[in-house]
């Protein structure tokens, strides 16, 4: 029998019973369609507290945690990529402010 785990979030009103019932409907709908790749496959509903005890919820904020810190930084990577001479441009603007030239003049040639 083959193992996968998911993790899925069941709405207010599905008790987990129901949704294991639905599950073992929807591994035999597969068996019956894909019986090269589906067979002996089965799917298990636990409620997440059951499956890892109780320091669930932390450990899974963290990994959450961790995961938006991981997209902010691919977000602020693709904007320096995105505009190349944005460094170029800085520092002309820093040269352009540092020898007396005003804000209004430096930055109304952007």
């Amino acid at each position: 029998m083959g193992t996968l785990r998911g993790v899925g979030r069941l709405r207010p009103d599905v008790s987990v019973e129901q949704a294991s019932t639905e599950m073992h409907a929807l591994a035999a709908v597969l068996e019956k369609e894909h019986p090269d790749t589906n067979t002996d496959w089965d799917y298990l509903c636990v409620p997440l507290r059951e499956y890892h005890g109780r320091e669930c919820p932390r450990r899974v904020l963290i990994c959450l945690a961790r995961v938006c810190v991981l997209l902010d930084r691919q977000r602020q990577c693709r904007q320096l990529v995105a505009r190349p001479g944005f460094i170029a441009r800085r520092r002309e603007m820093a040269v352009r402010l540092a020898i007396g030239a005003g804000r209004a003049a430096s930055f109304g040639s952007c």
